[in-house]
């Protein structure tokens, strides 16, 4: 991840324009909507939402619905 500041934008939207955008395809053949989406970023610590393992993680979770 690029050097950002978190006091202009949360690492929760920053993580939501991310997966929104590299797992659209996915989030469109699951019905998941970016309110689904906030709501399975938020079940994270923001610790783990700065890490790359996670998209893997969120994206079964895409796959599961």
């Amino acid at each position: 991840m690029p050097d950002v500041d978190f006091n202009v934008c949360s690492i929760e939207e920053l993580k939501l324009f991310e997966l929104s955008s590299i797992f659209s395809r996915e989030m469109e053949e699951h019905s998941i909507s970016e309110e689904d989406l906030i709501g399975l970023i938020k079940r994270f610590p923001k610790k783990d939402l700065t890490t790359n393992w996670i998209n893997d993680l969120i994206l079964k979770l895409i796959e599961q619905v």
